[in-house]
């Protein structure tokens, strides 16, 4: 059974990362985790097939473990944008942010 052109395991995995991570992360408001969620849809719908072609990887069970990971990164990327945007951030701080991600993290990409 196909659902908006994806498997229903692949939905099943979305939903319990999207489970995990906001059970297991900063509260927000209802509209915050609506946000989020939709965040984490799009980003695993969107991401997961160029991920597959990038790698040309063939095997289903990596396909989902790429579109939990796609859909992790998405929701983390939302709850940042809208946990800075609470905080009083203006949107230029927070692009500059995304501008300089590379410049927080040390060598090694370990803090």
């Amino acid at each position: 059974m196909k659902l908006f052109n994806q498997a229903l395991e692949f939905w099943i995995i979305v939903g319990l990362a999207i489970v995990f991570k906001i059970t297991t992360s900063e509260r927000l408001t209802k509209l915050g985790v609506a946000a989020t969620a939709t965040g984490s849809v799009l980003a695993a719908v969107a991401m997961t097939p160029l991920v597959l072609e990038w790698f040309d990887i063939q095997s289903e069970s990596a396909a989902y473990a790429i579109a939990a990971f796609m859909a992790l990164t998405g929701e983390h990327t939302l709850r940042s944008i809208i946990l800075k945007a609470q905080n009083g951030e203006s949107p230029g701080s927070i692009i500059n942010w995304f501008r300089n991600a590379k410049d927080d993290a040390p060598p090694g990409g370990k803090k």
